[in-house]
């Protein structure tokens, strides 16, 4: 998303919302507090006019303008909630959740596995998915993931295919990613 206030600078974000027409919007990179968006002239009226009455968010605690998901809902949810309970790993806001009668919606923003040739955040990468995994795993209802989990999963999804030796050492890219 490349950060709320931007999209809403460029007069897009709303528009997407519009013309989806989804009943659930889930946004990562949102780097923006919710009341400082919700402050942008026409935005409240906006997704009230669209209907989005109901929002769950995570923000980065450490680091204003960085990260963060929310979720927009026309649904009324149950339980909401963020991160996965450990406090290096929600510190950045990468997890929101929305408990509805019959699912629960997690919105995940994975943290990188670092740069071309210097993976030093992977450790913490795959700590959170593993994390993640045991978090859902206890969710007595069927589980949505959706979000940005920074991960290259299949061949076709990088230029030259994964086989290519580019992509090797490359973040999103290795197999303990995938």
């Amino acid at each position: 998303m490349n950060g709320a206030r931007a999209r809403l600078k460029r007069s897009d974000l709303l528009s997407v919302m519009r013309d989806e027409n989804a009943d659930i919007f889930c946004a990562q990179e949102f780097r923006c507090s919710l009341s400082v968006f919700l402050k942008r002239p026409g935005v409240k009226e906006a997704l009230q006019q669209m209907g989005y009455f109901y929002i769950s968010y995570h923000l980065s605690a450490s680091n204003v303008g960085y990260a963060g998901v929310v979720i927009f809902s026309r649904l009324r949810f149950t339980k909401f909630g963020e991160g996965v309970g450990v406090g290096d790993l929600d510190d950045e806001g990468r997890v929101a959740w929305v408990e509805f009668d019959h699912f629960r919606l997690y919105n995940i923003y994975a943290p990188n596995s670092g740069s071309i040739g210097n993976l030093s955040s992977m450790p913490k990468k795959l700590r959170f998915y593993k994390t993640l995994s045991k978090v859902v795993s206890k969710v007595a209802k069927p589980v949505l993931l959706c979000g940005d989990f920074n991960v290259a999963r299949l061949h076709f999804d990088v230029y030259d295919g994964l086989s290519h030796p580019r992509w090797g050492n490359h973040p999103s890219c290795t197999v303990e990613e995938r």
